[in-house]
């Protein structure tokens, strides 16, 4: 009998030595790709690609480059802060007391008056013709009773009719006063010393009584009216110390003090009005680590000026040598923060308690030591044990040994 084999089964025995191939190909590039991977995580000595397997237990979690600060010692405040205008606490209209034509006005708006200066004065005939009559009438009455004295002396007339005389002296004397008085008010002096705000008038105008002539402003006297909410009123007292700051001066802060406090709250806005007054015995000084506007008044005192918006700041409480981190070393899980510490070059999980705040600091009550580094940039990525390498100290590059950089190198070769 006759056997015929198929033509087809050498094809197939073919076709499955190719898939036989095909999957020992991938197989082999997959180990090929784990072994890289090995070799590129590991910590250790990096052997030749036909290692024998030995260093597998060197392999280490690759190292997360981040930025530390160290736990300081500092001060920190407590503050109620609040935006107000400065106004001066001595503003004054100054009005004409008698009618007239102004005459004179040598002020200008801005300009620097000392006390007693004369700002304006105004011309009226009529009271200067007051003051001749009633000095005429004073002369005539006097003389009267200047004649009727002898005679009292002598008997000749009653006592009755000389008093009468001496009376209408009296009445005479005083009209001379009151219209002499009147003349003197056409000339207007300063009260005080300060600047000139605002010139109402013009020369040659006419004056009535209570006409406004100018305002005269105490710029050495300023205050600046804030409303804290009432919540913090339990915190604020007289006489405490306040900080002025102002746009128009960045990194200068002025002293003042808490000069007043209402006695009652506004109901309506559940605010108390404080008043705090700039301090012009002492002198501004700068925000640290700021660069402060050049001051071109050569009086510090008069740099603010009434109308300025400014900021105030009255501390409630202060504390000394506590231990300080920057804020943004700080990470919250619900309503507790921690942070991550850095120990032997491992990050560290800290719950920390902290306290009051102070510009880019916050003071840790509890769960740090001063000199701890702590992690202020790379801690998002973190957790507890993770390896680190500290790139920047307090700001500042950390610069690797040069020993260890060689000895990494010729390794790695």
């Amino acid at each position: 009998m006759k056997i015929s084999r198929s033509p087809h089964r050498p094809r197939s025995h073919r076709h499955s030595r190719a898939v036989f191939s095909l999957v020992l190909a991938s197989l082999l590039a997959l180990a090929v790709l784990l072994a890289c991977d090995q070799k590129s995580g590991r910590g250790g000595k990096q052997g030749g690609g036909g290692g024998n397997g030995e260093g597998d237990s060197d392999v280490v979690e690759e190292k997360v480059p981040v930025e530390v600060s160290d736990v300081k010692s500092g001060d920190v405040t407590e503050a109620v802060q609040a935006n107000s205008t400065l106004q001066s606490h001595r503003t004054l209209v100054l009005v004409a007391k008698t009618p007239g034509q102004l005459v004179e006005l040598p002020i200008v708006e801005g300009q620097w008056v000392e006390a007693n200066a004369t700002l304006a004065r105004s011309s009226n005939p009529e009271l200067a013709l007051a003051v001749e009559r009633a000095n005429a009438q004073l002369k005539r009455v006097q003389a009267e009773a200047d004649r009727l004295s002898p005679l009292l002396k002598k008997g000749y007339i009653a006592r009755a009719e000389y008093d009468r005389a001496m009376a209408e002296v009296e009445i005479a004397a005083g009209e001379l006063r009151r219209v002499r008085s009147a003349a003197s008010d056409v000339t207007l002096k300063a009260p005080f010393a300060g600047v000139i705000t605002h010139v109402h008038v013009e020369l040659g105008a006419e004056l009535a009584p209570n006409t406004p002539i100018a305002t005269l402003v105490d710029p050495d006297d300023l205050e600046a009216i804030v409303q804290i909410p009432e919540r913090d009123l339990g915190r604020l007292v007289v006489g405490q110390k306040a900080e002025l700051t102002s746009e128009a001066y960045a990194g200068q802060v002025y002293p003042a003090t808490v000069s007043a406090i209402a006695p009652v709250v506004d109901p309506t806005t559940a605010t108390v009005k404080v008043t705090v007054t700039l301090d012009t015995s002492a002198k501004a000084t700068s925000v640290p680590g700021s660069e402060p506007i050049p001051i071109a008044d050569a009086d510090e005192r008069r740099t603010l000026r009434p109308g300025m918006f400014v900021s105030v700041r009255i501390v409630t409480a202060t504390r000394n040598g506590v231990k300080l981190v920057p804020k943004r070393a700080l990470l919250f899980e619900e309503t507790r923060a921690y942070v991550f510490r850095v120990v032997d070059g491992v990050a560290e999980r800290v719950w920390v308690e902290t306290g009051l705040a102070q510009g880019d600091s916050m003071e840790v009550v509890s769960g740090l030591e001063l000199g701890n580094p702590v992690v202020t940039l790379g801690q998002n990525v973190l957790k507890g044990g993770t390896p680190v390498k500290i790139v920047r100290k307090d700001g500042e590059p950390v610069v690797e040994d040069v020993s260890e950089q060689i000895h990494a190198t010729t390794e790695g070769n």
